[in-house]
């Protein structure tokens, strides 16, 4: 936060470093004019989701697997976090596993783990994201989701279908 705070001394960021289920009040995120989701697991997801529409608060989520990254914007009456997971995804929450786990899954199955680089990328698109809701603009992101493919370095940004999101992208590039 010090650097942004050197980028321009008007703006105030709160870092949270602690269980979103447990440290984040909903008065500190009424009080937000952006949220980005920088946490590592679903559960944290669905947290902060379920925070964020409490407060009427749009809410940016970006997401790495491997050299993949995905970006979007969540807001309140239009599109649901927790509406876009699968079963098995659903399923998972249980688990409450971070990306860790994840990540040695991955491994495991034989897929590159996930690169500083791709995560840079995602970062810079949820800043960008968030800066526009900050600034009273309309997120572009918002019924849509940027995906960055490292491995073949393919941006694309795909439509989601109602405020109903499927997790399964078509050839079409809709989901």
């Amino acid at each position: 936060s010090d650097g942004i705070r050197r980028l321009n001394p008007d703006v105030e960021v709160i870092a949270i470093n602690g269980d979103i289920a447990y440290d984040v009040g909903i008065g500190l995120l009424r009080e937000a004019d952006a949220i980005i989701g920088c946490v590592d697991s679903r559960w944290a997801r669905y947290c902060i989701n379920r925070l964020a529409f409490r407060a009427g608060r749009q809410w940016v989520d970006g997401g790495i697997f491997g050299l993949t990254g995905t970006v979007r914007v969540f807001t309140p009456g239009k599109n649901c976090y927790a509406c876009s997971l699968t079963t098995d995804e659903l399923n998972e929450l249980r688990h409450r596993m971070p990306c860790s786990g994840m990540i040695r899954r991955a491994m495991e199955s034989g897929h590159a783990p996930t690169t500083a680089i791709v995560a840079s990328v995602i970062g810079a698109i949820e800043a960008q994201e968030a800066l526009k809701i900050a600034s009273g603009k309309k997120s572009s992101l918002e019924g849509r989701m940027a995906v960055y493919e490292g491995e073949t370095m393919d941006m694309k940004v795909v439509r989601l279908r109602h405020t109903m999101m499927i997790a399964h992208v078509t050839k079409s590039g809709s989901l």
